[in-house]
């Protein structure tokens, strides 16, 4: 708490003497939307959006944004409205420039980048929701769709353009040479190494506005013990990531860094347990135990496809409906998936950062996540704009190095919670699953064999000859089950 106050005191003397006492901003949770000078068009907006008062994010971002037209590097727990932190600055500016006769309309005065296509989607169904009350168009630039069909889309020259990296290479020489404002959103995941080669050519193209935001923007690894004694070793600090970034994608002075995390960006009303499995049985029970136990929307994340779709069969044979979310999905069956989802999602990290899915009661980490940073973002998919939420870790003796890696980054080496667990319903629970795992693995053996049998009489046919049976009953002899892993 201490921390958290020692932060809004700082950014509070900072906004006061760049911006002017009429934006400053304090920690009244009963600032207003009208109090930030907010043109009409927005406002009404905004109340369609259905948010009665700013986040601390947005009462920090927002003046120094308009007032001052400072560049922003933003951090924020999940879930505390970065998304309008950014988007309300953008079309405030637009509609002024537009205002002024300034504005061309023959191309995107805007672009927002963001490392996944759900979450594009998503950043553009908002902001379509915030310009619907003006002229400015809003777009999606993204990979998994038709590239003519995009074309057609950019041929109506919107002012505001969201897109992933990758595809938008694909368009950038043709319509990028107007873009005002830049925005990377969930920054420290699109200048990883090895991701999104494109992101240093297409920030040549850009000068006016930038904004950099994300959860995890101003959190540093505690480095391992054994380089802490080395005479060359160098602890890097939040200033060095925050130089980084600068440096990266060229800020200028003229910025302003807000971080309003209060827990290394997880949310302030986000409750953490784990829960410790001595085999995969134990963990699948202990799954199983939340999910009957605590009903609610619950996404499971796993590290691996392989897993979730194990997990996917499993849980429909103890009689839930689980969706699937993975990155090899195709696209459309993907946001299929995310629309039909109602109590149990499984997913891998594509879901992890960004997605603003509503009402999420629970996340479970089947598998530990390998970085504190992954930890993060997963658990912020739950506890959202002040909601509670609780993010269980289902830890075995496989996870236990990277569990003890993120209690040290994010707790202070201390373990999170137990989940409380009842010892009579497990054991009955746990029954259940291995019963229901030998119904999936009877299920999997019968239709390995249906395929060798239809393989067999394929071949058969093909060649004109008739099948001896007793080659297909050495065949279902010599088959094995496959693991499930």
């Amino acid at each position: 708490m201490r921390r958290e106050q020692t932060c809004f005191q700082t950014q509070q003397r900072k906004i006061n003497s760049t911006v002017g006492r009429a934006f400053f901003i304090s920690r009244d949770h009963n600032c207003k939307w009208q109090e930030l000078g907010l043109p009409d068009e927005v406002l009404h907006a905004v109340q369609d959006l259905g948010f009665a008062k700013p986040t601390t994010i947005q009462k920090l971002c927002l003046p120094c944004a308009i007032r001052d037209r400072l560049d922003i590097i933003g951090a924020a727990e999940t879930g505390s409205g970065k998304t309008l932190a950014f988007a309300i600055p953008i079309v405030v500016r637009l509609l002024e420039l537009d205002q002024a006769g300034k504005l061309e309309h023959s191309g995107p005065s805007a672009l927002i980048l963001t490392p996944t296509r759900e979450l594009a989607v998503q950043i553009k169904d908002h902001t379509k929701v915030l310009v619907k009350y003006t002229t400015l168009k809003v777009a999606a630039v993204i990979g998994g769709l038709s590239v003519h069909k995009q074309e057609r889309i950019l041929k109506k020259h919107p002012e505001i353009l969201i897109a992933t990296p990758g595809r938008l290479w694909y368009f950038i020489n043709e319509h990028l040479q107007k873009i005002r404002f830049l925005v990377v959103d969930e920054t420290d995941r699109m200048l990883e190494k090895c991701h999104f080669a494109e992101l240093e050519k297409i920030l040549n193209y850009l000068n006016e506005q930038t904004f950099v935001f994300s959860a995890t923007l101003t959190f540093c690894h505690a480095p391992p013990s054994r380089l802490l004694h080395k005479p060359e070793f160098h602890k890097v600090t939040t200033d060095d990531k925050i130089a980084s970034i600068v440096s990266m994608i060229a800020l200028r002075n003229k910025r302003r860094v807000i971080d309003v995390t209060v827990k290394f960006g997880l949310a302030e009303h986000l409750k953490e347990a784990r829960i410790c499995c001595s085999s995969l049985e134990d963990k699948d029970a202990a799954l199983y135990y939340v999910l009957q136990g605590y009903p609610g929307r619950t996404i499971i994340f796993t590290n691996s496809i392989n897993c979730a779709r194990r997990l996917r069969s499993l849980l429909q044979s103890l009689h839930f409906a689980p969706y699937l979310l993975f990155s090899a999905m195709n696209q459309k069956h993907r946001l299929t998936n995310l629309e039909k989802f109602t109590s149990v999602l499984i997913a891998t990290d594509v879901a992890a950062r960004g997605l603003d899915i509503k009402n999420i009661q629970h996340v479970v980490h089947y598998q530990v996540p390998r970085t504190s940073e992954i930890y993060v973002h997963r658990s912020g998919r739950t506890a959202r704009v002040d909601k509670e939420g609780i993010s269980i870790m289902l830890v075995d003796t496989k996870d236990v190095i990277c569990y003890k890696k993120i209690c040290n980054a994010l707790n202070n080496g201390v373990d999170l919670p137990e989940f409380p667990v009842d010892v009579y319903k497990f054991k009955e629970l746990k029954q259940r699953v291995r019963l229901a795992t030998e119904v999936e693995s009877a299920r999997h053996r019968c239709g390995t064999m249906n395929a060798t049998e239809h393989w067999f009489r394929q071949a058969a046919k093909a060649a004109d000859i008739t099948l001896d049976e007793e080659v297909l009953t050495v065949a279902f002899l010599a088959s094995k089950p496959l693991a499930i892993t």
